[in-house]
């Protein structure tokens, strides 16, 4: 493991693992949300979805390396997503579940918002 650089403090440090770790457990459930709206047929919504978790997974592998564009990506997706059900009413079924995958991106933006506090 390797040692917090000078820009963040140790709790920093902690939570970034954290919402990596998070994030790549999220990054799997978003490619079998991708795998699953690739298919022809599909209505706008699903295609909206897929759309969001194709964002959702961007910005968990973009986490490993940027904080700031990872969390901007994740809630990119998960906005998306509610907007989806806002728009279309019923096509989405238990929208509160998706503030599961919202939580790394929060998480990122806590680190880059320490990291910019400590400057």
């Amino acid at each position: 493991m390797e040692a917090p650089k000078n820009k963040s403090s140790g709790l920093a440090y902690t939570i970034r693992w954290v919402a990596r770790g998070l994030g790549t457990l999220i990054a799997l459930f978003a490619l079998f949300g991708i795998l699953e709206n690739i298919t022809e047929g599909r209505t706008i919504p699903e295609h909206l979805t897929g759309a969001a978790f194709l964002l959702v997974f961007v910005g968990c592998v973009v986490g490993w390396f940027k904080d700031l564009a990872a969390s901007l990506f994740i809630l990119g997706g998960i906005l998306l997503i509610l907007v989806t059900a806002l728009a279309f009413p019923g096509s989405l079924h238990q929208v509160y579940f998706f503030g599961i995958p919202a939580l790394p991106g929060f998480l990122y933006l806590y680190v880059h918002l320490a990291g910019k506090k400590k400057k």
